[in-house]
């Protein structure tokens, strides 16, 4: 084992002690994020049914369990009917994974500020309980910078970074598996996860 890999072990030791307390709000975290994703990508195969239908005339390509909703709610449905209840229910799984992405974000970074808390706590128990010649061979510019922005740029990481990588995960095996389903994904990138989704 080299000295590189001792070092990412470490550190991913070092990230697993640091958010002991708060793993229980990133994996509801984790999981409100595949709930959004799920309904991310379910709005558009709705709506792809439904250009479908108007398109072709023909509800042989209509999603079933909506048509079949349609039927039972309303007897008979419409091709123009049918595109109201598309939409109506597009706009209802969106709004849906909204509350789920929003619960990502607030999950993670009650998370986040709660470890960070931690932190500058331990911080300045350790600053304050250290002999005063500590102080003479320190820079004190550079115990400002940990104590302020090192542990900011930790913060970030612990609220969104963490998320997002399992999230680049997800959408990725979702873009993978997805090719057989009819639709794939565009313009994938590390950034932003995917920026739409267009159906053949």
């Amino acid at each position: 084992m080299n000295l590189g890999q001792s070092e990412d072990k470490a550190s991913l030791r070092d990230l697993w002690a640091i958010t002991k307390g708060q793993r229980v709000k990133y994996l509801l975290a984790i999981l409100a994020m595949a709930i959004t994703n799920a309904c991310m990508f379910s709005a558009p195969i709705v709506g792809g049914h439904a250009i479908d239908v108007i398109t072709l005339q023909d509800f042989e390509y209509a999603d079933q369990f909506l048509l079949s909703f349609g039927l039972y709610l309303f007897g008979e449905v419409s091709f123009i009917g049918y595109l109201w209840m598309a939409a109506a229910v597009g706009l209802f799984i969106t709004a849906f994974g909204g509350l789920f992405l929003y619960a990502r974000g607030r999950l993670a970074a009650l998370a986040s500020e709660s470890i960070a808390k931690g932190i500058r706590e331990k911080l300045y128990e350790k600053l304050q309980d250290v002999k005063l010649s500590f102080y003479d061979g320190e820079d004190t510019g550079d115990l400002v910078q940990r104590c302020s922005s090192d542990l900011e740029t930790l913060r970030v990481f612990l609220a969104s970074d963490i998320i997002d990588y399992v999230d680049h995960l997800c959408v990725a095996g979702s873009f993978y598996h997805s090719r057989a389903s009819g639709f794939v994904v565009d313009q994938f990138d590390a950034s932003f996860g995917y920026r739409g989704i267009y159906f053949f």
